[in-house]
């Protein structure tokens, strides 16, 4: 999170069916408890700012997330296949790929609609670039004449998306 969030839209998002002062006292709880399993008080820098109004993770705490480990390894740009001879970028686009173990937030559910549309919305941004990955690997090994290791990528890429006629005539 890049910025903080106010508590009463978190508790509304986490607790939407609860009057707001039952919404409030759960995410009271639930920071209390998350602050304890984290060791926050120990951390330096902390995990959490929180404030008596706002809640915002601290990117500047020591911390590791796949997904943000994930997105960082890939190209700040769109996908471009000018990528494809560059080794050091395939070797990133190998690391951001094996990062890679499942959707995201998979098995994950809240009884909220608001927060069940946020985790679809990601889900799909990140699945998208993970499809553009796989594709890019596919096509930089061909170029590169690597054809077993094209056709491992290729075939991901037709599992991924069945339908992607570009991906067909590439495993041709």
């Amino acid at each position: 999170c890049r910025r903080p969030w106010s508590r009463a839209t978190l508790a509304y998002l986490l607790w939407p069916d609860l009057p707001e002062k039952n919404a409030q006292s759960n995410l009271r709880n639930a920071l209390s408890n998350l602050h304890h399993v984290l060791g926050d008080q120990q951390a330096d820098p902390p995990y959490l700012h929180i404030s008596p109004a706002t809640l915002q993770f601290n990117n500047a705490s020591d911390y590791w997330l796949d997904v943000r480990a994930f997105l960082d390894l890939l190209p700040k740009v769109g996908p471009d296949e000018d990528l494809l001879s560059d080794q050091a970028e395939i070797t990133r686009l190998e690391q951001a790929l094996a990062l890679y173990r499942g959707e995201f937030l998979e098995g994950f559910a809240l009884a909220s609609a608001h927060f069940e549309e946020w985790m679809i919305l990601t889900r799909e941004q990140i699945r998208r670039k993970l499809v553009d990955t796989v594709r890019l690997l596919a096509l930089a090994h061909a170029q590169l004449g690597n054809l077993a290791v094209s056709s491992t990528f290729t075939q991901r890429w037709i599992e991924l998306e069945p339908w992607d006629e570009a991906a067909h005539r590439h495993m041709m």
